[in-house]
């Protein structure tokens, strides 16, 4: 599966939960806690609506620069052949679980 299919609506919503899970654990296993936290906020995922700069600067108790300098470590991050394994690893794991 494809992760442009996840957010194309061509799966259905269970495949959409466990992906989106399976991310979720792949960004805390990866990322450090605040960055995690941030894209996760930043983008909508764990069953949020996506949030600003602001209101995820306001939560975490950060400066909005601050939570921009870390979305994009965090983004370059995910970049990584090693973070597509570890959402690989993960979505394996929680087919295996399930």
């Amino acid at each position: 599966m494809r992760i442009d299919e996840i957010f194309q609506e061509k799966i259905s919503e269970s495949e959409r939960m466990q992906a989106q899970k399976s991310l979720c654990r792949a960004l805390d296993e990866y990322l450090s806690y605040i960055e995690a936290q941030i894209v996760k906020m930043r983008y909508g995922l764990a069953g949020a609506r996506p949030a600003t700069v602001a209101e995820v600067a306001e939560k975490l108790g950060l400066e909005p620069r601050e939570v921009k300098m870390a979305e994009l470590v965090a983004l370059q991050k995910m970049g990584s052949s090693q973070f597509a394994e570890k959402v690989r690893e993960a979505w394996k794991n929680d087919e295996e679980n399930a």
